[in-house]
C-alpha cells in the first residue's frame, strides 16, 4: 500500500478525538465520498513536496529530499503542495514584509508552477483540483500546523464541499 493509500485510510478509520475537533461527522463522510470517487494510481510520488525541496540550478529544477516518497497518486502530492503555498504561515521571526510578498504572489506561484508541471507530466490543475479538499482533511489530523492554519484549512474544505471542485 503507496504512502497516500495509508494516509487516506487513516482519516477514514481514525477515531481519534483532535479529527471531532475539525471535522463534523457529515463533513468527514462527505470528503471520504469524494475521496472514494478519485482514481487510486501507482506512480512515484515525492511525499514531501515544498519549495524547500526544489533546487534550482543552471535553469534546471532539481527535486531533493525522498525520504517520504512512495507510490501514489501524483495529483495529491500536489494537491498538498498547492495548499501549503496557498495557506503556509510564516514564522513570526521573519520580517512582515516577507509575508506581504508571499501573499501576494501565493496564487501567481501557484498558476505559474502548474502550467509548467503540465508542460512535463499532463496534469492539469484541474486534474488536482479534487484532491484538495481530502488532502486538506487528511493535514488536519497528519500535520503539526498552526491552528490558524487549521481554520483556513476547514474553511476551505466546508467550501469545496458546498461547490466540489472550485
Amino acid at each position: 500500500m503507496g504512502r497516500d493509500a495509508f494516509f487516506f485510510e487513516n482519516f477514514k478509520y481514525e477515531k481519534s478525538h483532535d479529527e471531532a475537533r475539525y471535522l463534523s461527522q457529515a463533513e468527514k463522510a462527505a470528503v471520504i465520498a469524494q475521496l472514494d470517487q478519485l482514481p487510486m494510481k501507482q506512480q512515484l510520488c515525492h511525499g514531501d513536496p515544498n519549495p524547500g525541496n526544489i533546487l534550482l540550478r543552471d535553469h534546471d529544477a532539481v527535486i531533493i529530499d525522498w525520504n517520504n516518497a512512495s507510490t501514489g497518486n501524483p495529483e495529491a502530492d500536489l494537491a498538498e503542495y498547492i495548499i501549503m503555498i496557498r495557506y503556509a504561515i510564516l514564522p513570526p521571526h521573519l520580517p512582515h514584509e516577507a509575508t506581504v510578498v508571499l501573499d501576494a504572489t501565493r496564487e501567481a506561484s501557484i498558476r505559474i508552477f502548474m502550467e509548467e508541471y503540465e508542460k512535463l507530466s499532463g496534469i492539469s490543475y484541474a486534474d488536482v483540483e479534487p484532491w484538495i479538499a481530502p488532502v486538506a482533511a487528511r493535514k488536519l489530523i497528519a500535520d503539526a500546523i498552526s491552528d490558524v492554519e487549521k481554520k483556513m484549512l476547514m474553511d476551505e474544505i466546508r467550501r469545496r464541499l458546498r461547490t466540489p471542485y472550485l
